[in-house]
């Protein structure tokens, strides 16, 4: 059997998950300094010792409504193509380990406009699972890039 870690975050009352494999760390909200001429998903950067990341606001990027950061708020970093991203959550809940047989694959299901690779069923809900590569296509990564390298000269 093949289990796989999963990092289960929240964004109001729904749970999403990631692969632990593609999480660098997790850690509390700081300030996020405005970005200009970035994707829409884009709400900032911060200064991640010494590193500028970028962090999507996980909210618009599933189409939920807007809301102020509160000191709770926490951000996921993670890596897309490469790139060192924060994600901007409600809460980072756990890690657990699951059977892979208990995700079922969901090539056709979206949230929010983007596709979930799978969702899990667990004793107390279901759980979105994620892949950090498609919260920002090709385009998207490029305007980024060139957004964080016009501040950096």
């Amino acid at each position: 059997m093949d289990f796989e870690k999963l990092v289960i975050f929240q964004i109001d009352n729904q749970k999403f998950a990631l692969p632990l494999s593609v999480v660098e760390s997790a850690i509390q909200i700081v300030e996020i300094r405005a970005l200009p001429k970035s994707p829409k998903y884009i709400c900032g950067i911060i200064n991640l010792h010494g590193d500028i990341v970028s962090v999507i606001n996980m909210r618009s990027l599933f189409g939920l409504p807007e809301k102020e950061v509160e000191l709770s708020d926490k951000l996921i970093i993670v890596s897309i193509s490469g790139l060192k991203v924060a994600l901007w959550v409600n809460l980072v809940n756990e890690v657990i380990e699951i059977n892979e047989r208990d995700i079922v694959s969901s090539d056709n299901i979206e949230y929010g406009g983007k596709s979930v690779k799978g969702i899990v069923k667990l004793e107390n809900g279901m759980i979105l699972l994620n892949e950090v590569e498609k919260f920002l296509n090709h385009e998207e990564l490029k305007e980024l890039e060139l957004a964080i390298q016009e501040i950096s000269s």
